[in-house]
């Protein structure tokens, strides 16, 4: 306020002090008050603690009820032992494109540990390199125990030169690419699929508690 304005704001009334405010300065203090929120809210946002997830899965064409998820949830922090939260996505279609994009963006940044899918959209996800060997992931015993639901998949076609090569994705060699669900306690949660079958992220670090909560959920 300048000293013409201060000299002019003294003679006011009260009523008509409230209504000069109301006229010049406003506007200008809700903008600055919008401005400080949106600092601290930023502020907020990038130092608050980020949630520690147990484990994070995609489910492919399923569309559970939030009493199942919850439910699923349960089971799986209890086989894990933890309290840590689970986060299980069932908004995933094998005909959107897109889906396929967010696997590659959520699990190259360490945000998917495993797919859930129909038996054919598993392996044809495997054929897109998407997912571990199982025989790398879970332990000998493990996967003695449960040769008969292990599914083999075709992957990514490598080059002599180590490049994909033309028409790369499902031509390439046999793997272990995922665990089949049927008659599990899992299954039983994914009403929608007629032959479940679980798939690793390549990248994840989780396998063996993915491996915990399959012994437990058998």
């Amino acid at each position: 306020m300048d000293p013409k304005e201060k000299g002019y704001w003294k003679d006011l009334s009260p009523e008509a002090k409230k209504q000069y405010f109301l006229d010049y300065y406003l506007g200008k203090t809700l903008v600055v008050l919008a401005v400080i929120a949106l600092a601290v809210y930023t502020a907020v946002s990038i130092l608050r603690p980020k949630p520690s997830y147990a484990l994070r899965i995609a489910v492919f064409d399923a569309s559970l009820t939030e009493e199942a998820r919850q439910s699923l949830i349960h089971d799986i922090q209890k086989a894990l032992h933890t309290a840590e939260a689970v986060e299980i996505d069932d908004s995933y279609n094998n005909n959107n494109d897109k889906d396929l994009l967010r696997i590659v963006s959520l699990s190259t940044s360490d945000k998917l540990d495993a797919v859930i899918a129909d038996r054919e959209v598993l392996e044809w996800l495997a054929g897109y390199g998407y997912f571990k060997d199982l025989t790398e992931a879970f332990d000998a015993a493990f996967l003695s125990e449960n040769q008969e639901r292990l599914v083999t998949a075709r992957g990514l076609k490598i080059g002599e030169n180590g490049l994909l090569e033309e028409n790369a994705e499902g031509n390439g060699d046999w793997y272990t690419a995922g665990y089949d669900l049927g008659g599990t306690a899992l299954a039983g949660k994914l009403e929608d699929l007629k032959d479940p079958v679980l798939g690793i992220i390549a990248e994840s670090h989780s396998a063996s508690e993915i491996q915990a909560v399959l012994e437990e959920l058998h």
